[in-house]
């Protein structure tokens, strides 16, 4: 079988990817007919975003397993299929793409990479063992001191520089605070790791501290990609306006593309290619015979974009 697309990572970009693709519209009740499955190598849809809170203002939040759980459930109502535990191991360009993972090999007209930027997101299912550096050093001391009575930390990231200076801000709180760079080789069935970390290290530190600063600065989650003649920059990959890279037909979308872009804005991206690629797939759509606007979205100048090119 020929997918349509092919998603590759089910967190809120995936998951909108796969929404606005067969759905034409975010508020369409009407299915496309098309062929969309979003790979997944964890259990269950969300990464990072299920364990956090999105802050649009000081004053209005929400917890992201929510908005993850909405997504979820809208994609299923539209047709959108799923593989969890799957991870895929490469990606081959030809007239079609060739999507190979531990599991399978599939075959789509169009991929999306949605993997983000952590390699391990969901350390946080275990958050008295391991957790995430996302706040002040000081604010992370805290709450890792009174929550979980730590006194020794390993630091953990793929990028030497941060881990070691969050290393060196930390180790004021704690008896013993060290640091262990990890490789961007997949050690998920490996037994003698666990998260990436060397088995034998994880047990001699009360908490493991996963630097997010660290993949902010290079990105953890796009190796299986370095075949391919993309643009990349720290891991990052470089594209359009609409999030199509250098290969054609090939999406990236959210914190796969920028680390700055943060929930909202990945969720646009999102939008962005998914209507590109909806558009290419079909122009009109079933409950509206003017297609997918107008909430296509412009590109950066008015001449290039789509809009531009109605005629009435």
């Amino acid at each position: 079988m020929v997918y349509d697309v092919i998603i590759i990572g089910a967190g809120p970009s995936g998951l909108y990817s796969g929404l606005i693709i067969q759905t034409a519209t975010p508020v369409q009740s009407i299915p496309e007919d098309f062929s969309v499955k979003i790979i997944e190598a964890a259990n269950c849809p969300g990464g990072l975003t299920k364990y956090g809170f999105i802050q649009i203002s000081k004053k209005w939040a929400f917890h992201g397993k929510n908005l993850v759980g909405a997504l979820y459930q809208e994609c299923l109502d539209a047709g959108v299929s799923f593989n969890f535990n799957e991870k895929v191991l490469s990606i081959e360009e030809n007239d079609i793409f060739t999507v190979k993972t531990n599991k399978a090999i599939y075959y789509a007209k169009y991929v999306i990479v949605a993997t983000g930027i952590m390699t391990y997101p969901d350390v946080m299912l275990n958050p008295g063992k391991t957790n995430i550096g996302l706040h002040t050093p000081n604010e992370m001391a805290r709450e890792f001191v009174e929550n979980y009575g730590w006194k020794t930390i390993l630091v953990v990231g793929n990028h030497t520089k941060s881990i070691n200076s969050l290393r060196s801000q930390l180790a004021q709180y704690f008896d013993k605070a060290d640091a262990f760079t990890i490789s961007n080789k997949d050690y998920s069935h490996d037994s003698d790791y666990i998260n990436g970390v060397p088995s034998k290290l994880y047990g001699e530190y009360d908490g493991i501290v996963y630097d997010y600063n660290s993949y902010k600065l290079k990105n953890g989650t796009t190796d299986f990609l370095k075949t391919l003649p993309l643009n990349f920059i720290n891991g990052y990959i470089s594209s359009d306006e609409f999030g199509e890279t250098s290969i054609a037909n090939l999406f990236v979308v959210g914190t796969v593309t920028t680390p700055t872009s943060g929930v909202m804005a990945a969720i646009y991206s999102a939008q962005i290619a998914a209507f590109a690629i909806g558009r290419r797939l079909c122009k009109t759509t079933k409950s509206d015979a003017s297609g997918r606007f107008p909430f296509f979205p412009r590109e950066k100048f008015w001449a290039d974009s789509y809009q531009n090119q109605i005629t009435l």
